[in-house]
């Protein structure tokens, strides 16, 4: 489902709901001053240095060729480079607004596979090898709910992750399309694009690594 900015907000986890409970917070804050200012920015998938994180970690899987497209190609990653999320909330922070709130993200659905092949065209990075069929990676993850079951010791002695879970899977073949229409409506002139920002990311140091 699209997310536009004014969609009711649907926390899916803990991480999600504390999220939500420093948004009201910070709003309690603003309307207790009339000269408080306040620019609360949702973004999607944030990139570049020091990231660490997810694009970090396709980065690395595509590297050692052993990304598989989970589920489907066209999973849809709203993410946008980190600089660019900076000079967006500096775009909103001078409307000079009691309070504003709004999506982060590029403006343009970029998938799974978009996002890879700009990964194989700046950095070099082997393409995916292929595409996991959703039913085998629901079916080995209840293998390790079930193994999770009879007790972390289990795992541990296997040497297999207690982590991977039906909703884990869920997470990667579910698409995160945001739409940052308060950016768009007002007009907000994105400096990037996802080639772009891979270039300038590429180019930092450590030269060519994503980390």
């Amino acid at each position: 489902m699209l997310k536009g900015g004014e969609s009711p907000p649907t926390p899916a986890s803990a991480y999600g709901w504390s999220k939500l409970l420093a948004e009201a917070v910070h709003r309690f804050w603003q309307v207790s001053g009339p000269e408080r200012r306040l620019t609360i920015v949702r973004p999607a998938i944030i990139f570049g240095p020091g990231e660490n994180g997810n694009f970090t970690r396709l980065a690395a899987a595509l590297k050692r060729r052993r990304f598989f497209f989970p589920g489907r190609r066209d999973t849809v990653k709203a993410c946008g480079y980190v600089e660019e999320l900076l000079r967006a909330m500096d775009f909103m922070h001078a409307r000079n607004a009691g309070m504003v709130l709004f999506n982060f993200c590029y403006d343009h659905d970029y998938t799974i596979e978009e996002i890879c092949d700009a990964f194989h065209e700046i950095g070099g990075l082997a393409p995916p090898r292929g595409t996991l069929p959703l039913a085998l990676m629901l079916a080995v993850a209840r293998t390790f709910e079930l193994l999770d079951a009879l007790g972390l010791e289990a795992l541990n002695a296997l040497g297999l992750p207690n982590s991977i879970n039906r909703n884990r899977v869920g997470k990667l073949v579910r698409s995160t399309n945001i739409e940052p229409a308060m950016l768009m409506a007002l007009g907000y002139e994105y400096r990037t694009d996802l080639v772009s920002a891979l270039k300038t990311w590429e180019a930092a140091q450590p030269q060519g690594e994503f980390v």
